[in-house]
C-alpha cells in the first residue's frame, strides 16, 4: 500500500505541474538572468572537465567584472553551468530543468508529510487520513499560482533548489527520529547534514534550517525522550560539521557585515524596512491564498514605512504579524501542525524580509516559507469531508466537487499567469498595468523589447517618462535611465546630447562607471580628445584591466597621434 500511494502521488504531481508549466519552455531571459547566466563568462564552461566545474563555484558578478572574488552559491551556479554547456542560451533546457526540481520539490514535500503525521505527537485521528492530507498539501503547494516566479523565472533556480534541500534535510531529520535502528538512524542524519550543505550551497536563506529542526523536534518529537537521548550524539555531530563547512564555504573571503552597506543605495533605513516587511509579510500571505493572476506581478508597488504612524497600516501590519507568532507558538501543544505552519513561514521569511538591505518585495521569496501553510487546510479538509461522509453525505459530495474546482482554478490561474513571462513584453507591459508609478517596468520594457527590436524613439519614449517615477533605488534608476537614453542618442549621432545626459546621470550617481564611459565615447566622436583622455584616466584607475577602457585609451592616443604611447594599452595589464 506504501508503494501503491507514493507511486500514486508521483504521478499525480508530476503530471500536474507538467501540465500547468507546459506553457514556459519558450519563456525568454529576464531581469538577473542576463548577469548571472548569460553575460557570466565563469558558466560558459567548454568541457566537463573537474577544473572547469570547479570554476563555476565562483561565478560571481563582482559589479559586472566577474572576478571570481569569493564562491557565489555552487551548486545553482554548477547547474546553470551545465546548462550552457548542453543549450547555452537556448531556454528550453533551462525551463525544464527548473520544472523538474519544483515537481522534485512538491513530491518530497507530500514524504515529509508522511512522515510528520506519523510522528509520536501527531493526531491520531489524522494518521488514517496521512496519504490524502500529504497529498493534498503538496497539490495546493505545487500549484499555487505564486509559485510561477520561483519557476519560471531561470535564476530562481536558486530559490527553487534551496527549497528542493531544506525540505530533503528536513525529511531525513524526521525519518531519523522515527527510524528504530541506530545505524540507519546515523546515515539519516549524515544526509540530513549533507542536504543543509547543498541547500546553502545553493542560497544564503536556507541558514535557518537548524532552527526548522529544533522547530520539529519540539512539536513532533517532544515526548520520545528515549529515542532523543539515544540519538542526540549522531544529530549533534552532524549539525557541528555541518556548520563548520557553511562557516568555512560562505564568509571566508566575505565582508560579512559589508552586506548592511547597501543601505547607502536605498531609499529606507534599516527600521523602515523592517516596519514595511510586516506589511509586506501580511500581503504575501493574501497572495498565496488569493494568487489571483491579475494580483502577481514581477513589481509591486509598496509604501515605505517612515515611521510606526506612516502609512496609517504600518502598526497594525506589525500588531498583526506578532499576533500570528504569538498564537502559533500558542499552537505548539493544542494544534502542532497550526504551529508549524505559521512558524515555519515566518521563521524562513526572517533571511529576505527583515533587515538585509533587499529591494522589499518578490514573490519568490515565498517558495520555501509556504511550504507548510496548506497542512493545516488539508487537514481541516480531511477532517470536515469525515464528518461530512457520516452525516451529510450531499455536503460530502459538495465539497469534494469544490475541492476539484480549487484544484483546476488554482491549475489554470499558474498556467495563465506563465503566459506573462513568455516574452520582455509581456511581462514588462503586465508590470507597467498592474504597477503605474513604477519606473522599472517603462525601462525594462524600453531596454529589453524596443531598443532590441530597433524601436529607439519609443524606447527613448519610455525612459524620458520613467524619470519622475518611483524606483526603490532612485538615483540608480535615473542614471541608468538617463544613460540609456545617451546611448540612443549616440546611435543617431547627436553626440551633444549623449553628453550632457551622460554628465547629468553622472552627477545623480557618480559610482555608475556607465554613465563616464558613455560621457567619453560621445567625446571621442566630438574631437575633444583632452575631456575624454581625463574620463578615461579615470574609469581605468578604478579598473586597469577593463578591455574596453584600455581600446578607448588606445584610440585617444592614436587620435592624438602618438602611436607609441598607444602601443602601451595593446594587452590588459594584470590587477
Amino acid at each position: 500500500m506504501r508503494r501503491y500511494e507514493n507511486l500514486a502521488s508521483f504521478g499525480l504531481l508530476f503530471i500536474a505541474v507538467l501540465l500547468i508549466y507546459s506553457n514556459t519552455y519558450q519563456a525568454s531571459w529576464h531581469l538577473d538572468d542576463y548577469p548571472n547566466i548569460v553575460s557570466n563568462p565563469r558558466l560558459h564552461i567548454k568541457d566537463l572537465s573537474p577544473g572547469s566545474l570547479i570554476s563555476t563555484f565562483r561565478a560571481s558578478i563582482d559589479g559586472g567584472r566577474y572576478q571570481g572574488l569569493s564562491v557565489y552559491r555552487p551548486v545553482a551556479c554548477l547547474t546553470f553551468a551545465l546548462n550552457w554547456y548542453f543549450h547555452e542560451d537556448q531556454v528550453a533546457g533551462y525551463h525544464l530543468v527548473n520544472n523538474l526540481l519544483h515537481f522534485s520539490a512538491a513530491f518530497l514535500l507530500f514524504l515529509t508529510v508522511m512522515a510528520l503525521l506519523k510522528s509520536p505527537e501527531a493526531d491520531l485521528k489524522l494518521q488514517d487520513r496521512r496519504f490524502f492530507i500529504a497529498l493534498l498539501t503538496a497539490l495546493l503547494w505545487a500549484i499555487n499560482p505564486i509559485q510561477t516566479q520561483a519557476v519560471t523565472y531561470i535564476v530562481q533556480r536558486m530559490a527553487a533548489l534551496s527549497t528542493l534541500f531544506y525540505l530533503t534535510s528536513l525529511y531525513f531529520f524526521v525519518r531519523a527520529r522515527i527510524e528504530p535502528a541506530e545505524i540507519k538512524r546515523g546515515l539519516l542524519y549524515s544526509a540530513c547534514a549533507i542536504s543543509f550543505a547543498f541547500a546553502m550551497g545553493s542560497k544564503e536563506n536556507s541558514v535557518t534550517l537548524p532552527a526548522a529542526l529544533v522547530m520539529a523536534e519540539v512539536l513532533f518529537f517532544s515526548k520520545a525522550g528515549a529515542v532523543w537521548k539515544r540519538t542526540a550524539a549522531w544529530g549533534g555531530r552532524c549539525m557541528l560539521a555541518l556548520g563548520t563547512a557553511a562557516v568555512l564555504l560562505y564568509f571566508t573571503d566575505k565582508d560579512f557585515f559589508g552586506i548592511f552597506e547597501g543601505y547607502a543605495d536605498r531609499p529606507f533605513t534599516m527600521l523602515q524596512r523592517l516596519m514595511t516587511e510586516s506589511s509586506v509579510l501580511l500581503y504575501y500571505l493574501t497572495l498565496i491564498f488569493y494568487p489571483a493572476p491579475q494580483r502577481l506581478s514581477i513589481v509591486h508597488e509598496v509604501q515605505i514605512s517612515s515611521s510606526l504612524f506612516t502609512p496609517w497600516t504600518t502598526l497594525p501590519a506589525i500588531l498583526l504579524v506578532l499576533f500570528l507568532i504569538l498564537f502559533g507558538f500558542s499552537q505548539i501543544k493544542k494544534r502542532p501542525l497550526w504551529a508549524f505552519a505559521i512558524l515555519f513561514y515566518f521563521l524562513n521569511h526572517l533571511t529576505e524580509s527583515s533587515i538585509v538591505p533587499l529591494e522589499l518585495v518578490f514573490e519568490h521569496r515565498n517558495h520555501l516559507p509556504s511550504l507548510f501553510l496548506f497542512l493545516p487546510v488539508a487537514a481541516g479538509i480531511a477532517r470536515a469531508m469525515d464528518h461530512y461522509a457520516l452525516t451529510s453525505p450531499r455536503m460530502h459530495l459538495t465539497m469534494r466537487f469544490a475541492l476539484g474546482l480549487l484544484i483546476i482554478a488554482l491549475g489554470s490561474g499558474t498556467y495563465v499567469r506563465n503566459m506573462f513571462w513568455a516574452t520582455e513584453k509581456s511581462l514588462w507591459e503586465d508590470a507597467m498595468e498592474k504597477a503605474p508609478q513604477s519606473a522599472r517596468p517603462l525601462q525594462s520594457l524600453a531596454l529589453h523589447h524596443y531598443e532590441k527590436t530597433g524601436q529607439i524613439d519609443k524606447a527613448l519614449e519610455l525612459y524620458q517618462k520613467s524619470l519622475p517615477l518611483y524606483d526603490p533605488n532612485p538615483a540608480y534608476s535615473r542614471a541608468v535611465a538617463l544613460v540609456n537614453m545617451g546611448g540612443i542618442y549616440y546611435r543617431k549621432n547627436e553626440f551633444e546630447k549623449t553628453v550632457a545626459l551622460c554628465k547629468q546621470a553622472e552627477d545623480i550617481y557618480p559610482e555608475y562607471e556607465n554613465a563616464r564611459y558613455g560621457r567619453v565615447l560621445a567625446l571621442v566622436r566630438l574631437g575633444r580628445l583632452d575631456e575624454a583622455l581625463r574620463g578615461i584616466d579615470f574609469l581605468l584607475s578604478k579598473q586597469k584591466s577593463h578591455p574596453g577602457y584600455l581600446h578607448v585609451k588606445r584610440l585617444i592616443l592614436l587620435k592624438q597621434k602618438n602611436p607609441e604611447a598607444a602601443t602601451a594599452y595593446l594587452k590588459p595589464t594584470p590587477d
